[in-house]
């Protein structure tokens, strides 16, 4: 279970520095925390079907 917090969290701190880039920097707060939730759920699951599929 330790993992798939620390894959979430790596993928919504991906998600905050993506929202930080020149392009993307509007202040819009919506779009941040959609975009940090989008990023986190995605890791998370690219995560859970990678221990799926390699397992040990």
């Amino acid at each position: 279970m330790r993992s798939n917090k620390i894959a979430a969290g790596v993928g919504a701190f991906a998600g905050f520095i993506f929202t930080r880039l020149p392009y993307m920097e509007d202040g819009n707060l919506l779009v941040t925390n959609v975009v940090v939730l989008i990023s986190g759920s995605t890791t998370l699951v690219a995560w859970l079907l990678l221990k799926k599929f390699v397992k040990r």
